[in-house]
């Protein structure tokens, strides 16, 4: 979308190295969090239709199996404010 805009924050931890189950298969992996803070986000509709301004979260949790230098699963929670326009967007998405 022509103009579209926001501002991200990350803030991250290592939480743990443990085994993760794929289709893939069994990895031991580095499990780590992220929460990202958009703020600034004009991807919301106003009731008259113009852009608004919106500050949301998404939480991850990642998998990083160094053994094969990659990550090896992915969760992502959306929390998107009310009036987000699109409300086809998913809230989880795994990988």
């Amino acid at each position: 979308m022509a103009g579209y805009h926001e501002t991200g924050s990350v803030q991250a931890n290592v939480a743990g190295y443990e085994p993760i189950t794929t289709a893939a298969g069994t990895f031991n992996a580095l499990r780590v969090n992220d929460v990202i803070t958009y703020t600034n986000s004009n991807d919301t509709q106003l009731p008259n239709g113009n852009l608004g301004t919106a500050t949301y979260s998404e939480t991850i949790t990642a998998w990083w199996s160094p053994e094969i230098g990659r990550l090896v699963k992915w969760v992502s929670h959306s929390g998107h404010a009310a009036g987000f326009s699109n409300a086809t967007y998913m809230k989880v998405y795994a990988q």
